[in-house]
């Protein structure tokens, strides 16, 4: 217990810090609290860093941060104002998406010369976006609220699906040497049947969990919060339980409750998340990266970011063109969709923990998704704002 307590002193106070300072020079917290990660991994102390790797308890409390994360992604989205663009944020999104998902596979396995596995986790990282930084990029520019942000963030939301559903190949494909298109196509049928089921239930689900957690509330404190973490852990329990990845019950959890149910209790499950969970998630991605490899494979990570920034923009942009949209408004909506965070690197640890990736193609995986994540805000600042 003591190990533990102090692994969590040390990566949640560095995550803290880092988020803090990357805040400071205008990047996502997300970078800073993977660099604080990195700090405390094999670049300058190998030899403490199986102590935070080797900790089961430590990883546990990682992938709570990652079923949480997925579930508040899950909570951004309002089905009925998704309606009102979804033809077009999912033309966008399909070209956005499949074209670097295509890219990225062709580069891994042409250039690379890695093999098929390794390949499509390449590409599956490449497919996705960051529901985070989208939605800071348009709050910051003002176009938040706007049609073509709107556009954006349902392209996003859209992408976001469509790279979760690619987890679920993707994870059937680590690890399994009795990967079989038999095994593929029963866990299609599961996730067919999972989300069929936990849709159809959605309003009675909901409803029950607000009354009860409004029950529980008049008798002890936060009772509807617990109802809420219940159902959560419930939901990514069945869904690992079925072989299709405990991200897609968390993801369920928040499609089907939403934030009309947790207004009241909204910021505690932010804080809870936030403040412990989410931080210790990606310091815990930047221990197994180690800087001197990454830079020693900088021809190796350029060329990762070169693809899959020039796939997403060319793709989206082109979704967004034959979806009638303005040349600069679909620059616009491209720019928004290239930064690559939560799902990708949630893909990225399952590739390395699962003996897909090296530590060496991980840590570029990583640097490239870092690159695009410093890179691409700044350039749609220039865009937004010019004349």
């Amino acid at each position: 217990m003591i190990d533990l307590l102090v692994s969590v002193i040390i990566l949640l106070f560095l995550a803290r810090l880092g988020g803090a300072l990357a805040e400071i020079l205008g990047l996502s917290a997300i970078v800073g609290e993977i660099f604080a990660g990195i700090a405390v991994g094999p670049t300058l102390f190998p030899q403490f860093t199986t102590y935070f790797t080797e900790s089961v308890l430590l990883e546990g409390l990682a992938d709570i941060g990652i079923i949480l994360l997925i579930f508040l992604v899950g909570l951004k989205i309002n089905l009925k104002a998704f309606e009102k663009f979804l033809r077009a944020g999912a033309v966008i999104a399909m070209f956005g998406a499949f074209i670097p998902f295509f890219a990225g596979t062709y580069l891994g396995f042409a250039y690379f010369a890695w093999n098929p596995v390794q390949s499509l986790f390449l590409g599956g990282i490449m497919m996705a976006s960051s529901m985070a930084i989208a939605g800071r990029m348009l709050y910051d520019s003002k176009l938040l609220h706007k049609r073509v942000g709107n556009l954006a963030i349902d392209a996003v939301l859209v992408g976001e699906l469509l790279s979760l559903l690619m987890l679920i190949f993707l994870v059937q494909l680590a690890g399994n040497s009795a990967f079989s298109i038999q095994s593929l196509l029963k866990s299609t049928i599961y996730v067919a049947i999972f989300f069929t089921t936990v849709i159809l239930l959605a309003s009675y689900i909901s409803k029950y969990i607000e009354i009860l957690g409004r029950f529980l509330n008049l008798r002890v404190k936060e009772g509807l919060l617990s109802m809420v973490i219940i159902l959560v852990f419930t939901l990514s329990l069945i869904a690992e339980a079925i072989g299709i990845s405990m991200v897609i019950g968390a993801f369920l959890a928040g499609l089907i409750l939403h934030e009309r149910h947790l207004k009241k209790i909204e910021h505690e499950v932010y804080s809870m998340a936030y403040g412990l969970f989410i931080p210790l998630f990606f310091a815990l991605l930047g221990i197994y990266v180690n800087i001197f490899e990454m830079i020693s494979l900088w021809p190796f990570l350029l060329s990762i970011f070169a693809v899959a920034l020039t796939s997403r923009l060319f793709g989206a942009y082109f979704g967004a063109r034959i979806s009638g949209m303005s040349s600069r408004n679909s620059f616009i909506v491209s720019l928004v969709m290239t930064p690559r965070a939560e799902v990708a690197f949630i893909i990225a640890s399952v590739a390395l923990l699962n003996g897909v990736y090296s530590v060496s193609d991980y840590s570029a995986v990583i640097g490239a998704l870092i690159l695009g994540i410093v890179v691409v805000p700044p350039v749609f600042r220039r865009v937004v704002n010019a004349k």
